[in-house]
This record gives C-alpha cells, structure tokens and sequence, in this order.
C-alpha cells in the first residue's frame, strides 16, 4: 500500500530554510523530493544532509525507496 510506512523516518529540523538532516541508520536506495503536485524536484542516493536552498518556500514530501518501492515519506517544508 502506497500510504503504510515500512521505516519511521524523520527529517530536522522542520521547518527549515533548505538545509535539513536525518539520521543515517535508514537504509534504502534512493531519495527523492516531490512537490505536492507529485513532480520529483530532486533526488539523490543516501547522504544525511540534504542541502534544498535551491527550492522554493513550501511544502515538499521526502520518500524514501528500496527496490523500487516507498519504504517511508515525510512531509517538510521550506520557510525563508
């Protein structure tokens, strides 16, 4: 199911300007960042700093996968 979380991910702080972190005992494949119209805005392989200051003030959601499928998300927003 595309809603049931299968990692409890969390990402700091929250709000944040663009800069944010996560603790890197998470494992998975690769990130991505979307926009709430689903568009992928950035996406990168692990790294426990995500550097967004190039996105715009927001709402943006993390997802996180493994083998293709969406272990965990998380909502985050950008504030400047």
């Amino acid at each position: 199911n595309y809603f049931n979380k299968k990692v409890d991910f969390k990402v700091y702080p929250n709000p944040s300007k663009g800069v944010f972190s996560y603790d890197d005992n998470y494992v998975f494949e690769k990130l991505e960042i979307r926009d709430l119209l689903n568009n992928i805005v950035y996406s990168c392989e692990k790294s426990n700093r995500l550097d967004l200051s190039f996105l715009s003030s927001g709402v943006y959601i993390v997802f996180l996968f493994e083998k293709n499928n969406i272990i965990s998300f998380e909502k985050i927003i950008i504030q400047k």
